[in-house]
């Protein structure tokens, strides 16, 4: 899955970089259409990530529309995609009058796509450098997975292994608001550099199952199942990393 993300970012990052830089977008000039009334493009594309400085960093992409009122006031929407995934594994070894052997295998992914809109508004502290604030809604499913696998081997008068398997899975439906602030360099006629804070206030209905399988052998008696079903309902407030992103005024 995070494989397909970078393939998107890259592809996403490559149309926006291609539009032509013939007029200036940040000179308003009055036969212009296409800009407002305070000298900005109307229209602009985002692209922004989550996560640290490295590419084992990434925690998702956010892409979005904007389309500016005026020079200190716009209205932004977009679409969130984040995914995790990892595999732990370990072995264990002990010698004595039993020996013993360990395996534990756990495989994790998350997944979340979520929808959302913002009001958003600039402080020009240069001419090329914008402060700016926002607030707005945002809707979201989320999906969590975990297996894991554990197996066990003793041997002392008989060899006997005991097995667990486990399976966990999470969905959610998170509604709530999304506020944001940061900064804006305008290095490019028709770009800008943003480095975003900001944070996420939900109700989340979510359900988790669960179901666990364990079996010895050998044994007279066959595996032992348990399963069961966990709704939870939730407000949430969660701050997010910074944000860093290239804007794209068309």
């Amino acid at each position: 899955m995070r494989h397909l993300l970078y393939i998107c970012l890259l592809t996403f990052f490559s149309l926006m970089i291609s539009f032509p830089s013939s007029s200036h977008a940040h000179s308003f000039s009055p036969d212009d259409t296409t800009t407002s009334d305070k000298g900005v493009s109307t229209h602009a594309l985002q692209f922004q990530i989550l996560g640290g400085g490295y590419i084992s960093d990434f925690q998702g992409a956010l892409g979005s529309y904007k389309y500016h009122f005026n020079e200190r006031n716009a209205v932004r929407v977009g679409i969130g995609l984040s995914s995790t995934d990892r595999i732990r594994e370990g072995e264990g070894r002990s010698f004595g009058q039993d020996t013993s052997m360990q395996n534990d295998r756990n495989v994790f992914v998350d997944f979340e796509i979520a929808l959302q809109t913002q009001f958003i508004h600039y402080f020009p502290v240069h001419d090329e450098v914008h402060l700016y604030t926002g607030l707005g809604a945002r809707v979201a499913h989320e999906r969590y997975e975990s297996r894991r696998r554990l197996e066990r081997t003793t041997t002392r008068y008989e060899e006997q292994r005991f097995i667990a398997q486990q399976w966990d899975e999470y969905n959610a439906m998170e509604y709530g608001l999304t506020g944001v602030y940061g900064v804006e360099w305008f290095f490019h006629d028709h770009m800008g550099l943003t480095a975003e804070y900001g944070f996420l206030l939900n109700y989340v209905d979510g359900e988790d199952t669960f179901r666990e399988v364990r079996e010895r052998i050998p044994s007279d008696n066959g595996p032992s199942i348990n399963r069961g079903t966990t709704k939870t309902t939730q407000w949430r407030f969660e701050p997010f990393r910074v944000k860093l992103g290239l804007t794209v005024y068309l």
